[in-house]
């Protein structure tokens, strides 16, 4: 089971990603493992309380994905991560708006607002996240 992805504006590490978590779940870093890839991840019974598959894209405008592995914060909103991480890592980040559109996101900006945005389907198709629109916010 999957947290789902946050991909994040910008490109980080491993230890700017595990830093994160940290503060995100309030852990120590010997309870998260972040790996680079997904074979490691399938291959271990890692007893840690976070496991997170992290990627980098290149091209677009988003440079990295954080995709969650099993523990005990699966049942967490991935829009909720995803505000969260957009503070503490001061960057934008998308996650999934739940919808069947795959190029429909919802867009946090670390303001407290979240936007849905269109990405751009062809570069999608070629694994980029690309704006290509924002949804007006509805009011209240």
């Amino acid at each position: 089971m999957s947290l789902g992805d946050v991909v994040v504006e910008r490109q980080l590490s491993n230890a700017e990603a595990r830093q994160a978590i940290c503060s995100l779940w309030s852990l120590r870093e010997d309870e998260i493992l972040v790996v680079n890839d997904l074979a490691e991840l399938v291959s271990m019974n890692d007893p840690r309380r976070v496991l997170c598959h992290k990627w980098h894209i290149e091209g677009g405008q988003f440079a990295t994905v954080l995709s969650f592995h099993e523990g005990e914060f699966m049942d967490q909103s991935s829009e909720a991560t995803a505000e969260r991480l957009t503070q503490i890592l001061r960057s934008r980040c998308l996650v999934s708006d739940a919808s069947d559109n795959p190029y429909r996101m919802v867009m946090f900006n670390g303001d407290g607002q979240a936007q849905v945005v269109n990405l751009n389907p062809d570069k999608l198709d070629n694994g980029m996240y690309e704006i290509a629109g924002i949804f007006p916010t509805p009011t209240s």
